[in-house]
């Protein structure tokens, strides 16, 4: 179990890191130094692109305490619009399993998986993020699952292409049911469910 850490940039002198529950900063804060002794120790969390593309790109954040990152989880879809759908009537006769994605009309899903794709550029070449988690988890409960599944496997080999030991790197995917897991889990580039962990280096 990891300590989760939401880092503001940019707003102070040195950066501040908050302890989180479940992605929501409590309200305390953990010393850098405590982190840098073992970064393996504390998970980054992430719920929106331009946090991300923020604490990669800004380089006193970066050599200060980013590039000494080890496990980083993303809420891809923290900022979508919650949608609101009539479920259909108990009397209608259905042949088939209603889609209930298709009963959704995603707004503004498409932007929010090229804003993710977008910040992933900022994470530089070696660097050192060895496990990621990205949670689907949205206000309705339903993924878009197409689009999901190729943003997943989009950023999860971005990451692992450019990190520092390949090899090593892992991916995992929550906030989904277990059905719509099993359809991205195969599109992440080192699953740690298929892989295993790596050896630690």
């Amino acid at each position: 179990m990891t300590t989760e850490i939401f880092l503001t940039p940019n707003q102070f002198t040195v950066p501040l890191c908050w302890k989180c529950d479940h992605g929501t900063p409590i309200g305390e804060t953990v010393e850098i130094n405590e982190i840098l002794e073992n970064p393996r120790a504390f998970t980054f969390i992430f719920r929106n692109p331009h946090h991300l593309w923020s604490v990669f790109s800004d380089e006193a954040t970066y050599n200060l305490i980013t590039r000494h990152i080890r496990n980083i989880q993303l809420y891809l879809y923290h900022d979508i619009l919650e949608i609101d759908f009539d479920p259909p009537e108990p009397t209608i006769n259905v042949p088939e399993p209603l889609d209930c994605e298709a009963l959704l009309a995603w707004p503004n899903v498409d932007a929010v998986a090229l804003n993710w794709r977008s910040a992933c550029r900022a994470i530089p070449r070696d660097h050192a993020v060895r496990f990621v988690v990205f949670d689907v988890s949205t206000p309705h409960g339903l993924v878009p699952t197409s689009q999901t599944g190729q943003l997943l496997q989009i950023l999860s080999t971005s990451i692992s292409l450019k990190a520092i030991d390949t090899p090593a790197f892992r991916s995992a995917v929550q906030g989904c049911d277990h059905n719509t897991w099993l359809d991205l889990e195969i599109r992440l580039s080192g699953s740690v469910f298929r892989l295993g962990w790596a050896p630690e280096g």
